[in-house]
């Protein structure tokens, strides 16, 4: 009985394994096109940005709080310590290994292995490096382009909104 289970654990592992081996080249597939197109870039950036964000937000709590006449003398060094913490914080959460933890799977559930197969061939392509290299800069160019579309959308409904605020006699 007992070499009767053993026999058929065995068989299920030996059934079960390709599944597990096709799981790790998906997963395989999906790191290294994530590694070829440029998102340890992205991630950088995003993390240069985000401490940079950091940095501002402690420079204008200390302005805040200089401006309001608070006058603990330790108050400088404890936003400075809070700034490193935070950064620290963030290098540590948003590193490229948590990323990919979080991104691998994303791709794995959206593209076949065949299919992350011929990306990696794209990007590993001069037509796939070169959008590589100018992606980041068409983002930059594209959120411009929505941040003026955004302005020119705001200022074409703000005549509606102050009618319907008329209308409604609720004047701004």
């Amino acid at each position: 009985r007992r070499l009767m289970r053993a026999v058929h654990l065995l068989l299920l592992l030996l059934l079960c394994h390709p599944l597990w081996a096709d799981e790790a080249s998906h997963r395989a597939k999906a790191r290294a096109l994530l590694d070829i197109n440029g998102s340890a870039e992205i991630v950088s950036s995003t993390l240069q940005t985000l401490e940079r964000g950091v940095a501002q937000y402690g420079d204008a709590l200390y302005e805040d709080l200089v401006t309001n006449n608070f006058d603990d003398p330790s108050i400088h060094g404890r936003i400075l310590q809070f700034e490193r913490d935070a950064t620290n914080v963030i290098r540590q959460e948003f590193s490229y290994e948590n990323w990919l933890a979080e991104f691998v799977p994303l791709w794995m559930a959206n593209f076949s292995e065949a299919e992350l197969e011929q990306l990696i061939a794209f990007y590993s392509s001069d037509v796939g490096q070169a959008m590589v290299t100018r992606l980041p800069s068409i983002m930059q160019q594209s959120a411009e382009i929505g941040e003026t579309l955004n302005r020119r959308y705001t200022e074409a409904i703000e005549p509606l909104e102050r009618q319907l605020y008329r209308d409604l006699g609720l004047e701004q």
